[in-house]
């Protein structure tokens, strides 16, 4: 969601549509700083990302890394200025453990 509202700041689209997320830049819970073992208890303690991933030793070494990065950009975003020149559609799920409707 945050590179896709910065693409359309650009390039917009008619409609943005994209999945709810919590408020990016600086309000990460330095996740990304972790090592390997405390970032996956955080992880598994969130329960977001099947277990298969953290049993397979190949599976996490393919994986960890892209989500250590997604988490770094999250901790980190500083938006760019300028607004949305379109209609944005944010879904979520009342349900969701990782972020608060």
């Amino acid at each position: 969601a945050l590179v896709a509202a910065e693409v359309a700041k650009v390039l917009p689209p008619a409609v943005l549509v994209v999945s709810a997320a919590g408020c990016a830049g600086g309000q990460g819970r330095g996740l990304s700083d972790l090592g390997e073992e405390d970032l996956l208890d955080s992880l598994k303690e969130w329960g977001v990302v099947p277990s298969e991933i953290w049993e397979d030793e190949g599976l996490r070494a393919a994986v960890l890394p892209s989500l250590r990065g997604d988490l770094h950009m999250f901790e980190h975003f500083a938006p760019s200025e300028g607004v949305l020149g379109c209609r944005v559609v944010a879904m979520g799920g009342a349900q969701d453990p990782a972020v608060s409707v």
